[in-house]
């Protein structure tokens, strides 16, 4: 008898299953009578299309894990994004006290780090009113890299106290909003870190439109 090579050794799936459809070709070309010599061909073919059927789910599961794959990436990197800017707003929230931050989930430096002086104040306020009645725009310099911000304003004139929350935020700057029109406000902002607020800037006057 006239041996035959038939190895799937070193075959990837793919070239296991060509061979075993080239197989099956081969004996649906046999006479009826032919088949029926074979008893295992029919078993054959239902195991081939099995194999078939297999692979092409293997190859639509691939593709829809590389396709959340790539969503999960860009879903964590917008996520990690504003992770600082969420961290900063509680822990403006909470004044920056250690205890406050714990309560509200956030990790406080490990004792042996070295803890940053006083933050200093936010240089070149500067105001101009927006094209909306009732709103100005705020910019200034922001004394170190990570630090938040509060904003206050007063009216004309300023006074030590009697101060408004305006806005916390993460930007070098922020717009005024529910102001009333044509008035004259005074603003001032100050940074907040690990350490507590820093002082405040100097003040800008603006008159809303």
């Amino acid at each position: 008898m006239q041996k035959y090579n038939l190895s799937f050794r070193n075959q990837t799936f793919p070239q296991r299953l060509a061979t075993l459809e080239k197989l099956v070709a081969s004996g649906n070309q046999l006479t009826a009578e032919q088949q029926a010599a074979i008893p295992a061909l029919v078993e054959f073919r239902q195991q081939t299309a099995a194999a078939r059927t297999s692979q092409l789910r293997l190859a639509e599961l691939r593709a829809e894990v590389k396709a959340e794959l790539t969503r999960r990436k860009a879903t964590f990197a917008v996520a990690q994004f504003n992770a600082s800017r969420v961290g900063n707003g509680l822990a403006a929230s909470v004044a920056w006290q250690p205890a406050g931050m714990l309560g509200v989930g956030l990790e406080l430096p490990a004792s042996h780090t070295t803890r940053l002086g006083r933050v200093g104040a936010p240089a070149n306020l500067r105001g101009t009113p927006t094209t909306k009645d009732g709103e100005v725009q705020l910019r200034w310099q922001r004394p170190q890299r990570r630090c938040a911000f509060e904003v206050q304003w007063h009216r004309d004139p300023p006074a030590d106290d009697g101060w408004t929350p305006a806005s916390t935020c993460m930007r070098q700057s922020c717009v005024v909003k529910g102001l009333v029109s044509g008035r004259k406000y005074w603003f001032r902002v100050r940074a907040h870190t690990a350490t507590g607020p820093g002082p405040w800037s100097q003040l800008v006057c603006v008159r809303a439109k």
